[in-house]
């Protein structure tokens, strides 16, 4: 019998919020998700403001960008082993 060992999959989920007032999400923003290598996935809109990924365990960065009008936020690449809840504050004039 041969067992194969399943990767460990998580939720990482939040909400984007505007400069700190993290009270109320943002709607119709943006959110994704990187690896050291580029888009792992994304939500190319958010109208509720309210994002959620399912992934396999792994080092990831969480961004977010207002509709367009602002650079995206990124936070650093971080270790995620377990369900997260985190939310993305973007403040005006962030760039890439």
């Amino acid at each position: 019998m041969v067992i194969t060992k399943r990767p460990t999959v998580i939720r990482i989920y939040g909400k984007v919020c505007e400069e700190s007032d993290c009270k109320k999400p943002l709607k119709n923003s943006k959110a994704w998700l990187e690896k050291d290598n580029g888009l792992v996935i994304a939500w190319p809109e958010l109208p509720s403001g309210k994002y959620e990924f399912i992934v396999p365990a792994g080092k990831y960065r969480l961004c977010a960008q207002k509709g367009g009008e602002y650079g995206p936020h990124r936070e650093p690449l971080e270790e995620f082993k377990q369900d997260t809840e985190k939310d993305i504050c973007l403040e005006k004039g962030i760039s890439m």
